[in-house]
Formats: structure tokens, C-alpha cells, sequence
């Protein structure tokens, strides 16, 4: 992965301006991945989310390209449904959850999980991070919560705030 002078210095490159602070702020989420970086920028430019403004790149609107969107979307087409389902769970809980609370969120055992989430592993949306899942990028985890509707997203943004108060309780 690129650090972040890198990340900064790519995104002035293609973007011809200096980034500002919410710019980077929304690369950064790409954690140093090339690709990640590049179809984040991409799709600012061209949807036009980013202006220029004597010399300084600032986003118009901190949102994810329609394109990263897509990608992820087709991405997620690729998976078996209980391995997207599980990413589209996992997104509610946050960049970092443990097995068990996606477990709880599935109102599954955790052994029916081992497969979905060793392919999300394999696909490179999630890894280990010390005891607990991580999605890899964050522009990864918020493609996923916006492939979702936004009632549905609400909704388990709920149930994912209720397992994660009842974790903190046990």
C-alpha cells in the first residue's frame, strides 16, 4: 500500500491541484491501495465532485463516485449469497467487528460463517486484524453500504448499534 505522502502525491498528480483536507481525508479511506485510489479519483473527476480553485482541489460533495458504487455492486455479484449477505451485515458493524457479532447479527452460529467470510477474505474485501475482521479499505466498506437501500442500511445500522451495546454489556 502507498502511504499517505504517496496518496497525496498521486491524487495532486491526477487531479492537477492540491488536494484539500476533506479530499484527502475521503482518499485516504482508499488505505494505500492503487486501484482503490485510482477508481475513487476517476470517478471525482468525472463526475465532477471535485473543483479547482486557485491552484487547490476541493470536494463539491463528500460522496462516493457513482462508479465506485457500480463496481462494487458487481463485485458483490460475484460472491454466493451468504458471503454477500454477510459483507452487506459486516459494512453496519463498522471498519473493524468481531466474528461474534457478526454471528449475532445473522442470528446465525458462528460455523455457518466460516465459509462466507473466508471467501470475503479471499476476495480481498475483508482481513484479519488481530481477533477481529476488518474490511480492507474503507471506500470498500461504504461501497457496500451503499449497495444496499437506504431504509435497509438504517435498519441495520440499528440492529448492528443494539449487538454492539449488548457486546459492551457482557
Amino acid at each position: 500500500p502507498l502511504d499517505d505522502d504517496a496518496v497525496a502525491q498521486v491524487a495532486e498528480d491526477v487531479i492537477d491541484a492540491e488536494p484539500d483536507n476533506a479530499l484527502l481525508e475521503l482518499v485516504r479511506g482508499a488505505r494505500g491501495s492503487p486501484f482503490v485510489l485510482m477508481e475513487l479519483l476517476s470517478g471525482l473527476r468525472d463526475e465532477e465532485l471535485i473543483r479547482v480553485v486557485g491552484g487547490r482541489a476541493e470536494l463539491v460533495e463528500a460522496r462516493l463516485p457513482r462508479r465506485v458504487g457500480s463496481t462494487m455492486r458487481e463485485r458483490l455479484r460475484g460472491l454466493t449469497p451468504p458471503a454477500r449477505e454477510s459483507a452487506t451485515v459486516a459494512a453496519s458493524l463498522g471498519r473493524r467487528f468481531s466474528f461474534t457479532d457478526l454471528a449475532h447479527m445473522l442470528d446465525r452460529p458462528p460455523a455457518t460463517l466460516l465459509g462466507p467470510v473466508e471467501e470475503l477474505i479471499d476476495a480481498g474485501m475483508l482481513v484479519e486484524s488481530g481477533e477481529r475482521l476488518a474490511f480492507r479499505h474503507d471506500v470498500t466498506r461504504e461501497a457496500v453500504r451503499e449497495s444496499v437501500a437506504l431504509s435497509a442500511r438504517r435498519a441495520l445500522d440499528r440492529q448492528a448499534a443494539d449487538v454492539l451495546l449488548a457486546e459492551i454489556g457482557r
